[in-house]
């Protein structure tokens, strides 16, 4: 079975909360420099920062439902012979 077939995967997943340990700070710096210095320059961070929460969204897409497998046959075991007792 080819890997594109089968229901499609979704485009994107849940965000990492470890990613916002990165996307924050940029965040700042893009308020920063966007006040203080350009703002073209404070949105160009901050469209970094999208980017970055943009494919950690994609990287962490769920993978494709697969069939469930068939469960192997169990086979009933023999009662066990009760054990003898000391006297």
């Amino acid at each position: 079975m080819s890997p594109r077939e089968g229901p499609s995967r979704p485009k994107f997943g849940r965000i990492d909360p470890f990613c916002l340990m990165a996307v924050l700070p940029v965040l700042l710096v893009a308020g920063i420099l966007g006040s203080l210095v350009n703002v073209a320059l404070g949105l160009g961070c901050a469209v970094f920062a999208g980017l970055i929460v943009l494919f950690d969204s994609w990287a962490n897409r769920p993978s494709r439902a697969r069939e469930p497998e068939p469960e192997p046959e169990r086979r009933e075991r023999p009662p066990r012979p009760a054990a003898a007792r000391p006297p």
